[in-house]
């Protein structure tokens, strides 16, 4: 899954109500403004609780996070339409009518149902630092404001640009080793986390998240 590819972006933009604020020209902008090809971006904070050679425990604080939901069949990539529903919000799309910069990372939920074969995703965007205490609410009805509590995740980087499969194998591999280590933790939901634009071609990070016991 990537973020969501450059011909989704162009396509959004005809989208944007042309009765909103900022209209396609400054959902554009904030596309541009947005999509940093170098990775500056302000990042949900965690503090380091150990690091090994194979993985890495984190402390993440409680924090908000702009969130959206989708279902779809193993398989189906549905993370598209999810990301461009949370970047109307940053670009313009909530109570203050306010352009608000991308953060990083996005983190997405993953359940699946066996017995369905149903995968429903939460995929989020950190709200950054400037806005928690005052958090503008999203205009979308289908967008909505996730207070995250406090919680222990287990993670490493992988590089490249990851796909369905991709990510798969990341998680079974992550699990292998956290098993290996003897570490409790929670095999489901997990996250996929990516802290790069489309544009940004060397030095990618991904992380699988499993939420410590």
């Amino acid at each position: 899954m990537r973020w969501v590819t450059l011909s989704a972006v162009a396509l959004a933009v005809a989208t944007v109500p042309t009765a909103h604020a900022q209209g396609p020209q400054g959902f554009f902008t904030n596309l541009l403004n947005n999509f940093d090809s170098r990775g500056n971006y302000e990042a949900a904070p965690y503090e380091v609780v150990k690091t090994t050679g194979q993985y890495e425990e984190r402390n993440y604080p409680a924090k908000k996070w702009v969130c959206t939901e989708g279902q779809g069949r193993d398989g189906d990539d549905i993370s598209n339409g999810m990301f461009m529903k949370l970047f109307r919000y940053i670009s313009g799309g909530n109570s203050q009518e306010e352009s608000i910069s991308m953060t990083v990372p996005v983190s997405t939920q993953v359940s699946r149902d066996s017995s369905t074969q149903i995968t429903t995703k939460r995929m989020c965007f950190y709200i950054g630092e400037i806005h928690q205490a005052n958090t503008p609410q999203p205009t979308d009805a289908q967008v909505f404001i996730e207070n995250r509590q406090a919680f222990t995740i287990f993670t490493r980087q992988v590089p490249g640009y990851m796909n369905n499969n991709e990510w798969d194998e990341e998680v079974v591999a992550l699990s292998n080793i956290l098993n290996t280590a003897g570490e409790s933790f929670n095999p489901a939901p997990y996250w996929t986390v990516g802290y790069d634009s489309p544009m940004k071609f060397w030095d990618r990070r991904n992380e699988v998240w499993f939420t410590k016991n």
